[in-house]
């Protein structure tokens, strides 16, 4: 808990690992710059607003071709962690809110991706 108190950024943290943690629960890993969309964030600020947090989340690049970086927990207790109300205490993630905030930064990622597409036909 020590390490959430003394983030800069603990909002964009939260949202960050809330997108990822939910994500997940329905067997979708995005990658980092897809986080980086759905949250309006611009490219690299998924590493700036981590970067404090590198002893619990590192970014690691795929070994395929399309060089996707994706969040790996480095401790399984950290999910649990924020998950647990009790003892994440401010630092919850709510598995409620975030659901509907990843589908929101989907669609609006699909729509600015369809109207591109529209724009070069």
């Amino acid at each position: 808990m020590k390490i959430f108190a003394s983030l800069k950024r603990v909002e964009k943290v939260l949202d960050v690992l809330g997108i990822y943690i939910n994500a997940a629960r329905f067997s979708f890993f995005p990658d980092v710059s897809l986080i980086e969309n759905i949250l309006s964030f611009y490219d690299g600020e998924v590493e700036i607003v981590l970067c404090d947090l590198r002893a619990l989340v590192s970014i690691k690049q795929t070994k395929h071709a399309d060089g996707l970086r994706h969040l790996k927990f480095l401790h399984a207790s950290l999910q649990d962690f924020l998950l647990d109300p009790i003892r994440s205490k401010e630092y919850f993630i709510n598995p409620n809110i975030y659901p509907p905030k990843l589908l929101a930064g989907l669609l609006g990622y699909l729509a600015q991706g369809f109207y591109l597409y529209l724009f070069f036909i």
